[in-house]
């Protein structure tokens, strides 16, 4: 105890211990090195999901060292990298850390975690606190938010912003790995006139079954989304230029001999494709934006050759 602590009146612990008890956050402070539970309060029960018990009714080590703790991205943390042990062993201050807990019965909690030593008057460690917030509520809204700016509301398929993330990603890595990838953009034909002659309703119609041919006939490890009004972006990844083409065309063809059953009849639609890749060596690229400029103007060059056909830059 510290000297500020032995000055404290037993009234006064009483009124800390009640606190810390009656705390909403999770407390354990355990003894160091060894890292034997001294004290739990009853947020760490209802935590637990024992609700019916109190930290009276348990042997608090029966539980404790049952759980198991992983980092966000799903590591198993070992015992050298629990928070309460980098406190304890290694004097190591934990603020505010996001892990993932596994209860006894397998039941996975999201906790937002702080840690610290205790120190006793010569400065050596003699205990360890770790306190921590069930945030699995906050990390479930979390997910359904992001999952609902991840695809797009009508289609079904990756949003723009998703689809744009993604890409990203794989032409970093395609330059990591000077692996080829190889990009299309799709433009529905005279799609105004369809929402002209026949309305908006009967235009999400074939946005959303063009969205459905071209899911269904592209590979398992391809992808694909829509990037505003009737324009879409699908990537190949370790596709040369060659290939691309002939996916391109497949997938062309598909929409080409497709009618569209809607509530106002059958519609024909056909759709111009972009294609640019990065096994082309006359073209250098520097980034996500470079490569969308070239098949964007390959888009162009089809709609300028006449339509439903394919264009690169």
């Amino acid at each position: 105890m510290s000297k500020i602590g032995q000055k404290l009146d037993s009234t006064f612990l009483i009124h800390l211990q009640g606190a810390l008890d009656f705390s909403p956050a999770c407390i354990v402070i355990a003894k160091a090195p060894t890292g034997e539970v001294t004290y739990i309060n009853e947020a760490v029960i209802k935590f637990w999901g024992k609700t019916g018990l109190s930290v009276t009714d348990i042997e608090i080590e029966q539980y404790i060292k049952t759980w198991k703790e992983y980092s966000a991205d799903g590591h198993l943390l070992l015992e050298h990298e629990l928070p309460l042990t980098r406190a304890i062993q290694f004097g190591e201050i934990v603020e505010s850390e996001e892990i993932i807990v596994e209860l006894d019965d397998g039941t996975r909690k999201w906790a937002l975690v702080s840690a610290s030593p205790i120190y006793d008057d010569e400065g050596n460690i003699i205990a360890g606190s770790v306190i921590w917030c069930d945030i699995t509520t906050q990390k479930e809204l979390e997910k359904k938010l992001d999952q609902k700016a991840s695809y797009d509301f009508l289609t079904g398929i990756l949003s723009r912003q998703k689809i744009f993330e993604l890409a990203s990603r794989a032409f970093i890595r395609s330059q990591q790995d000077n692996s080829p990838i190889t990009f299309l953009m799709f433009d529905i034909d005279h799609f105004k006139s369809v929402n002209d002659n026949y309305g908006h309703i009967i235009g999400d119609e074939v946005l959303q079954v063009f969205a459905d041919i071209i899911q269904s006939n592209i590979r398992p490890s391809d992808t694909f989304g829509r990037i505003g009004g009737e324009e879409f972006l699908v990537f190949f990844q370790n596709t040369p230029f060659d290939l691309g083409i002939l996916l391109a065309e497949t997938l062309r063809h598909k929409i080409e001999s497709h009618p569209i059953m809607t509530k106002a009849g059958t519609i024909n639609i056909t759709t111009s494709i972009g294609i640019f890749s990065t096994s082309d060596d006359n073209m250098e690229v520097s980034d996500l934006e470079d490569v969308l400029l070239k098949v964007d103007r390959g888009l162009y060059n089809a709609k300028h050759k006449g339509r439903n056909c394919i264009g690169k830059i």
